[in-house]
């Protein structure tokens, strides 16, 4: 049997129930698949992801897939040759998710978390929520 883990929504983190009342995130956080496979698991495990939800980055066109298998890697390989993302949008994404402690994908992602955090408690429905552009 084959898992195709889709983490796309994996930034998106909620508490572990509808019922829960704690305003904290505290002990809720995303475990990858790629975190749980073992060795003996590799070949049948899949993983895909897009840049689309966690960064608004729908417009680019951006995917992964992750693979360790060969019969499935070679196919994917042959459809990049097909499928390949563009050479500009390449560059704006080296720019952009560079892996600094103080770079963009870290402070987009904290304010993104704290601003769900803040929309799936009950006292915010009804009530008017003033947005901040990041700087």
């Amino acid at each position: 049997m084959h898992v195709i883990s889709d983490e796309i929504y994996a930034g998106s983190v909620f508490p572990p129930t509808a019922a829960a009342k704690s305003s904290s995130y505290e002990g809720t956080e995303f475990t990858s698949m790629l975190h749980l496979v073992t060795p003996a698991m590799k070949d049948q495990v899949h993983w895909i992801y897009a840049l689309s939800k966690d960064f608004c980055l729908s417009g680019l066109r951006v995917g992964l897939c992750y693979t360790q298998n060969e019969e499935i890697l070679y196919p994917l390989q042959k459809l990049n040759d097909l499928c390949q993302v563009s050479s500009i949008t390449q560059s704006i994404l080296v720019k952009l998710l560079n892996t600094s402690s103080t770079s963009f994908p870290v402070k987009f992602l904290a304010e993104a978390r704290n601003r769900l955090r803040g929309r799936s408690q009950p006292s915010c429905f009804g009530r008017v929520v003033k947005f901040h552009v990041l700087q």
